[in-house]
């Protein structure tokens, strides 16, 4: 494609600026055409909806990341209807989507496909799901549902590289992100000065020894927290490559003053880990600048974090024990009886064992309720399900990652893209110390947009190795 100037252009890194508009009159037609015919609400649909937000994803891109940035975290508050639903039209978009990249590119380019080491590895992570399956002999849908909540999000990631997404990408979904957060905080001390009053039918608000959390527009207090981890891990990034600005404090106040708000202990471990990591990446010739920022900001979060634990405490011991422990200890037995490959997927500690049953459950006596259904511990029913060779096959996604992130930022000169690389090492630690309090890498809500952001982080901005022809200019 030549541009005015006669330059040639890459149509798929340089996608035009005003995008989401037409964007927005495509789905607004398919909403139109739904309601008009009378087949809102109802699973046509959400059929309707999830192929029209898939294609038109394919014409603009950047639109759909920033779309799907407000749809997928908040997606309880903004899609009514059943439970179930903003999860079928959730995965229907990803899967729908996912399969359109990745078929595409197979037939374009199927050797490039196939040289992917992130495909391989999740390969080889559904490889040794099946034959842990047939071991254990587990029925092949519980072990394929089991894989699948697992894994279907990382088909969006691979997706996402043959995407070919400009660079702004990044700046437009962080910046999504960021108006997000500020609507979320307003919500939550709304909710915390109004209390029950201001509360939606599916959320949770919790009291626990006079501390009360609240859930902002999520559906649980830890929600609040995990979600503004996403800006924060960048914000940090755009601080660590030695960018100046002033919103990468304001997500910094965010994460911890949302955290806060809704009492998300988890979190609070997560930004430790983010902070920490960010002690280790920094260039130690910033670190006089840096570490009286840091400092200042620790103690910021540690007295914003005090109420929580002491009511955290004072909640184990009134109670005798925490739940997360008792699974914990009930895990252990279960992992030695199997260590390698695990008992199966889809057979411990996730949705997928509650609701389909598990032969593992009534064979070491392990009881659910429908207030606790998992073991809240992604790691703990890693293990237990994939052995340890399939935990570090799913670890060895997000060592790639994290590698690949850093190896690229020697060459990577957009502050924007930099910021972005700079981020991935900080978000994958924070998910895997959130991973020790909740299925994060399974729930929707969480699992869509991290590997969404991983992917955007590391492909934004990569040009085809395959540039078009040039075009002369009449």
């Amino acid at each position: 494609m030549a541009s005015p100037t006669g330059l040639t252009q890459d149509p798929h890194v340089e996608a035009p600026r005003a995008e989401l508009g037409p964007m927005i009159a495509v789905l607004g037609a398919g909403a139109g055409a739904v309601v008009l015919t009378g087949l809102w609400p109802g699973p046509v649909a959400i059929a309707v909806w999830t192929l029209a937000f898939a294609l038109a994803g394919l014409r603009w891109p950047v639109a759909m990341l920033v779309i799907y940035a407000i749809l997928e975290p908040f997606q309880r508050f903004l899609v009514s209807g059943p439970e179930a639903w903003p999860r079928y039209f959730d995965e229907g978009v990803m899967l729908t989507f996912s399969v359109l990249v990745l078929g595409r590119e197979f037939f374009r380019r199927p050797a490039a496909v196939f040289r992917d080491p992130f495909l391989w590895t999740g390969l080889g992570f559904i490889a040794l799901g099946l034959a842990s399956a047939r071991l254990n002999q587990v029925p092949l849908i519980n072990a394929g549902a089991g894989m699948f909540v697992t894994l279907d999000y990382f088909a969006w990631f691979l997706a996402l590289r043959y995407l070919r997404l400009p660079g702004r990408a990044v700046k437009a979904v962080t910046f999504t992100w960021v108006l997000g957060g500020l609507v979320t905080i307003s919500a939550a001390l709304i909710q915390k000065l109004g209390g029950p009053t201001f509360k939606f039918g599916w959320q949770m608000m919790i009291e626990e020894h006079g501390v009360r959390r609240v859930s902002a527009l999520f559906e649980h207090p830890n929600d609040v927290g995990f979600f503004l981890l996403l800006p924060l891990c960048i914000g940090v990034g755009w601080l660590l490559a030695n960018q100046r600005s002033w919103w990468p404090w304001l997500v910094v106040l965010m994460a911890i003053g949302g955290s806060a708000v809704a009492v998300s202990r988890s979190t609070f471990l997560a930004l430790a880990v983010v902070g920490l990591a960010s002690l280790l990446l920094i260039d130690r010739r910033h670190w006089s600048r840096v570490l009286p920022a840091v400092v200042a900001v620790s103690l910021v979060a540690a007295i914003a974090a005090g109420p929580g634990v002491k009511a955290r405490i004072a909640k184990v011991r009134a109670e005798n024990g925490d739940a997360r422990l008792s699974y914990l200890r009930a895990a252990v037995p279960i992992v030695l009886s199997s260590p390698a490959l695990g008992v199966g997927p889809g057979t411990f500690g996730g949705e997928v064992a509650f609701r389909f049953g598990s032969e593992v459950y009534r064979k070491y006596d392990i009881q659910f309720t429908d207030d606790w259904r998992t073991v809240d511990n992604f790691w703990v029913h890693l293990i237990v399900e994939s052995g340890a060779l399939g935990t570090a096959a799913f670890l060895l996604i997000l060592v790639l990652a994290t590698l690949r992130a850093r190896g690229q930022l020697s060459t990577e000169t957009d502050p924007w893209r930099r910021a972005g690389l700079m981020g991935v090492p900080l978000l994958v630690g924070a998910y895997c110390a959130l991973g020790t309090a909740a299925n994060v890498f399974e729930a929707n809500a969480h699992a869509g947009p991290l590997w969404m952001t991983l992917g955007m982080l590391l492909w934004a901005g990569q040009r085809s190795t395959k540039q078009p022809s040039p075009t002369s200019v009449a």
